[in-house]
């Protein structure tokens, strides 16, 4: 798993360095197949979906997620060619 993680975070070109603005999100599922593009934790933002694999989710949110989980996120992008939209959360914090 970590081998994948790595390969997918080394092989993302980072689009832009800033920090990007606190975002309202939900993080709706947790895909655990072991595949480019499609592993990792989705997250809705308006009507945006995006994907991460960051470690900053697992440790706050965890794999099982049973309905929508309410975020607060910063994020940045990471440009990986994948047609869901790669992010890495930078931080994330759960609210009601």
């Amino acid at each position: 798993m970590l081998i994948i993680i790595l390969f997918v975070f080394l092989s993302c070109d980072k689009q832009d360095n800033r920090l990007q603005p606190n975002f309202k999100a939900e993080v709706i599922k947790y895909d655990s197949r072991k595949a480019y593009c499609i592993y990792g934790w989705y997250l809705k933002i308006g009507k945006d979906t995006i994907l991460s694999f960051s470690d900053k989710i697992r440790t706050e949110i965890g794999f099982l997620i049973d309905k929508p989980i309410k975020v607060h996120i910063s994020a940045k992008p990471l440009d990986c060619g994948c047609k869901t939209p790669i992010y890495e959360i930078i931080s994330i914090e759960k609210y009601d």
